[in-house]
């Protein structure tokens, strides 16, 4: 995997004539190293460049964010540094906000941005579902709880 500015972007196939970039950005406490497969699967009109914040994997040693706002910044400073044309971000779970914050920054910059996709999250201010103490439901109890809240599977 080459590195982009920042050691924040890590593009597995460099595609450099790609005509979209597609920025993934993991959940919570994963790496970049978990889109590296991804690639193989694009077109070759699309780049992708998965987001590795430090705390993760070869980025263990350094300090992990602890605020968003600094955060924010400086994966907005590595995007700077970013080939001209369009932009799309995948993010899931925590990395959905991440995805979200950068796809804003894109749009409100002279970059144009293609597609935002998120996965894992609510949208931002939509009420998520009620918790429930699950601990001290029997397993029958537990299966009847997914089946009326997720489906079935098969």
């Amino acid at each position: 995997m080459s590195d982009l500015p920042e050691t924040m972007l890590r593009c597995p196939v460099p595609r450099p004539m790609a005509h979209t970039r597609l920025i993934c950005v993991p959940h919570a406490g994963a790496g970049a190293s978990i889109y590296q497969k991804w690639s193989s699967q694009l077109p070759e009109t699309i780049e992708l460049l998965a987001l590795q914040l430090p705390g993760r994997e070869e980025r263990l040693a350094e300090n992990p964010f602890t605020n968003w706002h600094p955060m924010q910044e400086s994966v907005c400073r590595a995007l700077d540094h970013l080939p001209p044309g369009p932009v799309a971000f995948f993010g899931h779970s925590l990395g959905a906000l991440i995805a979200l914050s950068a796809a804003r920054y894109i749009a409100a910059s002279s970059r144009r941005l293609q597609h935002l996709f998120v996965s894992g999250r609510h949208w931002p201010g939509e009420q998520a579902e009620e918790k429930i103490d699950s601990s001290h439901l029997s397993d029958d109890e537990l299966l009847e709880l997914f089946t009326a809240r997720y489906g079935t599977q098969g």
